[in-house]
């Protein structure tokens, strides 16, 4: 389990930290299993073009859905690069899988560190 540093050492009471990538020239992260935990920050890679990601669950870690709100909108995570973003307006199930995408593809990978509690 990666420790979170400062300025995010206050995050350390979380139970587990996992990496997350966007590979180059690719939309979609890996896929992560929530066994249970619940996803409650994202730490931004230190390089973005584009700062615009959604996120998306699966209940089979094949068939994936955005995350919505009540009129059907997607929700975007909108933030600059190397920086901390809370997920306080997505209530996660904790059953399932999740995964970052992006709208664009970049020329190089892009690494998020996921915060579960």
């Amino acid at each position: 389990m990666v420790q979170p540093t400062e300025p995010y050492s206050r995050l350390k009471n979380y139970t587990e930290n996992m990496t997350i990538t966007i590979a180059t020239d690719d939309q979609n992260s890996n896929s992560f299993d929530m066994q249970g935990s619940k996803l409650r920050a994202l730490i931004m890679p230190s390089v973005l073009t584009s700062n615009k990601f959604q996120l998306q669950f699966s209940i089979d870690n094949s068939f994936w859905y955005n995350f919505t709100n009540i009129t059907g909108i997607t929700q975007d995570i909108q933030h600059t690069a190397d920086g901390l973003v809370f997920l306080n307006d997505f209530d996660f199930l904790s059953d399932g899988y999740l995964r970052v995408r992006t709208n664009s593809s970049e020329l190089a990978d892009r690494t998020f560190i996921g915060i579960f509690g």
